[in-house]
């Protein structure tokens, strides 16, 4: 009577048994194998490791620790466009750097570029240093030196380059103190070689000498002094006295005025002034002539 209930009952899906296939187990050598294959794996793998950190470490003090990237020569290669006559003082000054810093004889590879080459351009003569390594044994250094413009008179005598930083100081017995143009009218306080004056006035005053020294060369062998005034009017001195007077106004704008009044009107010698202050207009006062 209770069969076909008891039947469904059985068959019901919380209590029917579910088939479960025969749990396979490897043969003890098979598994015994297959452990030692691993272990041999696991021992080549370190064993390659192990290899690998040992002759990074040998590569390593050979590369650093070898003569054979001892630096053997240093070359120093001095730029200088024009000549400046202070290529020789320039090289001593970089190989006394040299020295002091210890490169000869050092690892190639422990040269710092960067480093040096911040090193060489704190000089105040250099404007701009290169450090090249040449393996295996060779460091080039090339260095540009800067030009020198003009002299500044700041309780002594200053040398200036282009760029309007100080790169010594002179004697009144020295060459260059009668060589080059002075700067009068400034107040930069103290100099010191290598410190960058901060000065309109002098960077204008650098800017009409180079002007001069690019269009004018004949006219900036003469120079004796430029001067420059509060209001930044600036005045030529001629070695002979003769003055002209720019202005404020930039000079590469005046100096067309100036050669046309030069090939028309003769030398500036013959004049006590030549004055570019207004436009399209020079005026000039020939000098007196002496009577016997």
């Amino acid at each position: 009577m209770f069969g076909k209930e008891l039947r469904f009952f059985m068959g019901w899906w919380p209590f029917r048994r579910r088939y479960k296939p025969p749990v396979y187990r490897e043969p003890l050598l098979v598994r015994l194998f297959r452990m030692i294959l691993h272990v041999v794996a696991l021992v080549v793998l370190l064993g390659i490791t192990g290899g690998a950190i040992w002759f990074g470490i040998n590569f390593y003090h050979f590369m650093l620790h070898s003569d054979y990237f001892q630096v053997r020569d240093i070359t120093v290669d001095i730029a200088s466009e024009p000549q400046t006559g202070d290529e020789a003082k320039v090289e001593k000054l970089v190989q006394y750097e040299l020295q002091r810093s210890k490169i000869q004889d050092m690892n190639l590879l422990k040269v710092n570029e960067a480093d040096l080459r911040k090193k060489l351009e704190a000089i105040p003569k250099i404007r701009r240093a290169e450090v090249r390594k040449v393996y295996p044994s060779l460091l080039v250094v090339s260095v540009e030196q800067r030009e020198m413009r003009a002299l500044v008179l700041q309780d002594g005598i200053y040398s200036v380059d282009t760029e309007g930083v100080v790169l010594e100081s002179l004697s009144t017995r020295d060459p260059k103190a009668s060589r080059y143009p002075y700067i009068s009218g400034l107040d930069v306080g103290r100099l010191e070689p290598g410190m960058k004056i901060q000065s309109e006035s002098l960077t204008k005053s650098i800017a009409l000498l180079t002007c001069l020294k690019e269009q004018a060369p004949a006219l900036f062998d003469k120079i004796s002094d430029v001067r420059c005034d509060k209001e930044l009017n600036q005045t030529l001195f001629l070695k002979g006295g003769v003055e002209i007077r720019f202005g404020r106004e930039e000079p590469r704008k005046r100096m067309p005025a100036l050669e046309t009044f030069l090939s028309k009107m003769g030398p500036a010698e013959d004049y006590e002034y030549i004055d570019l202050r207004f436009e399209k207009q020079v005026t000039a006062m020939p000098k007196r002539v002496k009577t016997p």
